[in-house]
């Protein structure tokens, strides 16, 4: 009798798979999770409203931010998101492009010495 084929990615008990947790003051508030195909933005964030109408409990939840095949394009998804998040302040034009290039810059330099100390 012919064995059945799955289709898809397997799971992940039959790869054995783990994800990694990559956190950062630099990334803050989002972090990212990589697994062996992926890697995944998330935010954390706190709950400022109850479920229908109810008083909120202050609890953390995860917001899923997307999926990237590459680090640097979920970097730079926290640069873009950081940088809209400076735009409330911002007065003009060049100093939200002002405030993207200081967080890119700061990102950039980190993973420069990462890649250094590899």
């Amino acid at each position: 009798m012919e064995e059945k084929r799955k289709r898809g990615r397997p799971s992940k008990s039959e790869t054995g798979e783990t994800r990694t947790t990559i956190t950062d003051p630099l990334l803050e508030p989002y972090y990212i999770e990589k697994d062996s195909f992926q890697f995944i933005l998330l935010e954390k964030s706190t709950a400022t409203r109850g479920f229908a109408g109810k008083v909120a409990t202050g609890k953390e939840t995860t917001n899923v931010i997307g999926y990237y095949t590459q680090l640097g394009n979920a970097i730079k998804k926290v640069i873009s998101l950081r940088a809209g998040k400076y735009s409330k302040k911002c007065e003009s034009l060049k100093e939200y492009v002002e405030n993207w290039e200081t967080l890119k810059v700061e990102i950039e330099n980190l993973v420069n010495n990462l890649n250094h100390k590899i």
